[in-house]
C-alpha cells in the first residue's frame, strides 16, 4: 500500500520537476510529495540509463514538531489522508495509539539528531510549550524510548513513523533496539549456563567425595 503512493508521488513529483525545466523553485514539493518529504529523502534517482540525482530541498529532516494531529479509525483511512496531508506541520494517526500521542501541548520547538547507531539513535530536543515529535524513523516493535533516562512510549503516525511526546524544555531523547525476542533468548541462554555450571560443580563434588571415601578405604 506504501509502495503505491510513493509511486504515485514520485511520478508527480518528477513530472512536474520536468515541466519546471529542473528549477526546484517552481515545484510545489511540499503538496507534492508528503510522504517522501516525511522519509527525509534527499535526493531521488531518475532516469534508468542516465541515473541522475535530484536533490530534494523539501524533506522534512530527521525529526520535527507537529502543531495538529487528526485521528483516525483504520489503517486504510490513515494511509488515505496521507495524500493530502501536510506532513511539516500535522500527524495522523490510528486512534490506538491516541493514549501515547495525547496530553501534551502541540507546540513547536527543535530537535537535533546527535547520534545514530545500528540499534541506537539519540536526540537534543529543545522546546519551550513542550508537544510532539514525528521521527523519520520506522514504527517497528521492539524499539524502546527514554526522555532523559525515562521511559516513554513511542506512537504510530503518518501509517509507518514513530513519534513521541515531550515536556517543556531541554531533553534528551533515546531510542533503542531491544526487541523481547532477544531479552526472553538471553534468559534462555543464562538459565541454561547456569544449570550446566551447576551440574559440572555437583558432578565435581561428587567426584571428590568419591575420592575421600576412597583414601580413607
Amino acid at each position: 500500500m506504501i509502495d503505491r503512493c510513493l509511486n504515485d508521488e514520485l511520478q508527480g513529483f518528477l513530472g512536474a520537476v520536468n515541466m519546471a525545466g529542473g528549477d526546484m523553485q517552481r515545484v510545489p514539493g511540499d503538496s507534492l510529495a508528503p510522504v517522501l518529504n516525511m522519509l527525509n529523502a534527499k535526493w531521488i534517482i531518475f532516469g534508468a540509463q542516465a541515473g541522475q540525482a535530484l536533490q530534494n530541498p523539501y524533506a522534512n529532516g530527521n525529526a520535527w514538531f507537529v502543531t495538529d494531529v487528526k485521528y483516525v479509525d483504520t489503517p486504510d483511512a490513515e494511509m488515505a489522508a496521507l495524500k493530502r496531508l501536510d506532513t511539516k506541520h500535522a500527524a495522523v494517526a490510528d486512534k490506538r495509539f491516541r493514549t501515547a500521542l495525547d496530553g501534551s501541548p502541540l507546540g513547536t520547538g527543535s530537535v537535533r539528531l546527535t547520534q545514530r547507531k545500528p540499534n541506537e539513535v539519540r536526540y537534543e530536543v529543545t522546546s519551550d510549550k513542550g508537544g510532539l515529535i514525528v521521527f523519520s524513523e520506522i514504527y517497528y516493535p521492539g524499539w524502546k524510548a527514554t526522555v532523559d533516562g525515562q521511559p516513554v512510549e513511542i506512537g504510530r503516525v503518518n501509517y509507518l513513523l514513530r513519534a513521541l511526546k515531550v515536556s517543556a524544555g531541554k531533553h534528551l531523547v533515546v531510542m533503542e533496539y531491544r526487541p523481547t525476542s532477544i531479552s526472553v533468548t538471553e534468559v534462555i541462554a543464562f538459565s541454561a549456563i547456569a544449570v550446566i555450571f551447576v551440574l559440572l560443580l555437583l558432578i565435581a563434588l561428587r567426584l571428590r567425595r568419591n575420592r575421600q571415601a576412597e583414601a580413607k578405604d
